[in-house]
């Protein structure tokens, strides 16, 4: 994490300027350049008063929002909140299972084609050559079959809701 883009993004989005910062945290103006240019970086204490005059906890200041994860990862992560912590686990043991079977194995052929019965035209859907459970471990084919017994479970429960 860039310390001194995060503290310009904090403070231009509470329409602080660097002048009003240096005299409501006491850090000297020319300190607050330099952290912000990335040319320093800010003391412990000198981050406390930082974040003090802002009003932001340390937690909420190093906490990685969304916009800095590429697009892609954001329905996931929108997913994963959904799961509970068992769920949570099973998904964990299947992305360990997976990267550690890609990182022994050659890239899969995969072809992207329109999907069928789509009502959209610009959908596609993506169709590999080989089984990626081929290479799996027991452990992981179990985690696998776990995570899918867990989310149909979950997916029963909202279908008898909804009812």
């Amino acid at each position: 994490m860039d310390i001194g883009k995060r503290i310009i993004e904090i403070r231009e989005r509470q329409n602080i300027s660097q002048y009003r910062l240096w005299k409501m945290s006491g850090v000297s103006q020319s300190a607050l350049s330099d952290i912000e240019i990335g040319k320093k970086q800010p003391t412990v204490q000198t981050l406390d008063k930082i974040l003090m005059a802002l009003g932001v906890s340390w937690g909420e200041f190093f906490k990685e929002s969304k916009a800095e994860l590429p697009l892609e990862f954001h329905p996931l992560l929108d997913s994963i909140k959904q799961l509970d912590p068992d769920q949570i686990e099973a998904l964990n043991q299947f992305i360990k299972s997976m990267t550690r079977s890609s990182a022994t194995q050659d890239a899969p052929v995969v072809h992207l084609v329109p999907e069928k019965d789509s009502d959209r035209s610009d959908t596609l859907a993506a169709h590999r050559e080989d089984n990626p459970m081929d290479d799996m471990s027991q452990a992981a084919l179990d985690s696998v079959v776990s995570f899918k017994r867990s989310a149909r479970k979950d997916e029963e429960e909202r279908g008898k809701k909804e009812k």
